[in-house]
């Protein structure tokens, strides 16, 4: 049968497969009921006609709007926050596979965030969401638990909350690795560069490099800490430079640091052996090894476990992953 132009309908699905518009209801929202055989008609027929249900309608049926929300937070000079730039785009392709929409928006605070789900609660009926930027004292959890609405968190809970399901990056086993790397390169004076405000995200990437140095004979512990920004790095490189200038590398919590420390490389002449965290696209122009998240995979698995909460399956809630990352050698 010759392909049919135009929006498809319900209507339009059954007569190219031959079957009622009550099979097609039942094969979208009830498939056990239809035959194998049937199933394989409709689903031929939605292929062809390039069929999408109107989410409208379905909104109206089921009480659901097929949205979840995700905030945006700005990038600090453009560098380490497009990490999360990355992981939105794939929670947005991962959440149209299954005909859900991404309401993307900005907050500053836990508290500007809260409004914004009141907000969407009252006017869109939202679905579900998905927590980003997780750290210590982290009102949003609780907000969300108390009121039943599913969500699920990028990040781990830094302090005590309830229960909820996660997926995260172990920080620490890509510091780890960094750090690793650099002393099998030779180093043996290694500094690190991270946050002042780590609130739990720095600190477990601070934990993989004193792991790793304690690893090795006369292990000297030299951390030095500010604002996540390109200035930062090159005024970390060159605090480093007056007080320990017997160090030779340092592994950077972020690629923001790590791109200040090697501009000022660049402009003093030194050779200070760096590895970022983030892995962007600033590290590759500059030649820094860099720690890859698998951002893709996180948002895959937060919206396969939003999704699960949402379709009330088993085994829905609660779910931890814990992710591993890799680390990008350069020159």
């Amino acid at each position: 049968m010759a392909r049919k132009t135009g929006r498809a309908t319900i209507t339009s699905v059954a007569e190219y497969a031959g079957v009622s518009r009550q099979t097609v209801s039942n094969f979208l929202h009830t498939p056990e009921m239809v035959a194998s055989e049937t199933r394989q008609r409709v689903e031929e027929a939605i292929a062809a006609l390039d069929y999408r249900p109107h989410l409208a309608a379905r909104s109206m049926r089921t009480d659901r709007s097929q949205a979840i929300a995700v905030r945006i937070t700005s990038a600090p000079e453009g560098v380490s926050g497009l990490a999360l730039e990355r992981f939105t785009h794939a929670l947005c392709a991962a959440a149209r596979a299954e005909n859900y929409h991404l309401i993307v928006f900005v907050a500053d605070s836990d508290e500007e965030e809260i409004a914004t789900y009141k907000d969407l609660l009252a006017t869109l009926n939202l679905d579900g969401v998905v927590v980003v930027a997780t750290h210590r004292y982290d009102q949003r959890i609780g907000w969300l638990t108390e009121r039943g609405i599913p969500f699920v968190a990028f990040g781990r809970s830094w302090s005590p909350a309830p229960e909820h399901s996660w997926v995260d990056v172990d920080g620490s086993a890509g510091t780890y690795a960094a750090t690793r790397h650099l002393l099998d390169a030779g180093h043996r004076k290694i500094a690190f560069f991270g946050w002042d405000d780590s609130a739990g995200v720095g600190d477990d990437r601070e934990s993989g490099w004193r792991r790793a140095l304690a690893e090795s004979p006369a292990a000297e512990f030299i951390s030095l800490n500010r604002a996540d920004t390109i200035e930062n790095g090159a005024a970390m490189a060159d605090q480093l430079a007056d007080e320990h200038p017997d160090v030779t590398a340092a592994v950077c919590v972020s690629d923001s640091i790590a791109v200040g420390a090697a501009r000022r490389n660049l402009e003093t002449g030194r050779s200070l052996a760096l590895v970022g965290f983030d892995d962007t696209a600033a590290a590759l122009a500059l030649g820094i090894s860099s720690v890859v998240q698998p951002l893709e995979e996180a948002a895959g698995h937060c919206f396969r476990l939003l999704h699960q909460q949402l379709t009330d399956r088993v085994g829905a809630r609660h779910q931890r992953m814990l992710l591993e990352p890799n680390l990008n050698v350069r020159s």
